[in-house]
């Protein structure tokens, strides 16, 4: 009589599974390499082309100083008048300029535009990598406008590169939430049309300053 549990039993069909491994039938893929060519380009232009790709506004500022002119330009442009910013070293910056913003949680559905910073860009794909440690989850998420400032020595050619990055920085105390953001918030409807702005920001801005951080 047969007395082993169905949890013995698969736990059995388990460790026979891990002992007797099915062998590769196709030994000659090479697995450990990128399948993506590797990028010759200049990153912050791979970066450009593939946010704009994706939906994204790119900004190249030369210096701070650049970054800050083009930042006021945008605002006045877009009449964006409720600005929400909780970076300490953002937020000093635009009380040197007397720029208003808002600097609390209050009212922020409402919101017109975040600004933030970022943990790094991925150049492949145009992707802003954002954490929950750099900035808040919401202010990345709910604002109609998510503007992002980026340093040169940011760029990263792949995922797997901005995945290091972290690691490097945070070692096993790793942030309780990673975005990895590619062009506006977009979301199919029920008959698969792609509608912008609905779980997220209609608009994306990257900034890259032309120097590092």
């Amino acid at each position: 009589m047969d007395n082993i549990t169905p949890k013995e039993r698969i736990l059995k069909k388990i460790r026979a599974g891990l002992l007797y491994k099915t062998p590769n039938k196709h030994p000659e893929i090479d697995l450990e390499h990128s399948v993506y060519e590797d990028i010759t380009d200049p990153m912050p232009e791979v970066f450009a082309k593939n946010l704009s790709l994706a939906g994204g506004k790119f900004v190249f500022c030369h210096s701070k100083y650049d970054f800050i002119d083009s930042l006021i330009d945008l605002l006045e442009n877009k009449k964006w008048d409720n600005l929400y910013c909780w970076d300490k070293e953002l937020k000093a910056d635009l009380e040197d300029i007397e720029q208003d913003f808002v600097r609390t949680t209050n009212n922020l559905e409402s919101a017109q535009a975040s600004l933030t910073t970022c943990e790094c860009l991925i150049a492949r794909t145009g992707t802003v990598v954002t954490s929950s440690l750099k900035n808040s989850r919401s202010l990345v998420a709910v604002p109609q406008a998510h503007i992002v400032v980026a340093w040169m020595n940011q760029i990263v050619p792949d995922i797997k590169d901005g995945l290091k990055t972290l690691n490097n920085r945070y070692g096993k105390k790793l942030p309780s939430a990673i975005n990895f953001i590619t062009g506006p918030s977009r979301t199919a409807d029920i008959e698969m049309q792609l509608v912008t702005g609905v779980h997220g920001p209609k608009e994306l801005y990257v900034f890259l300053i032309n120097a590092k951080k």
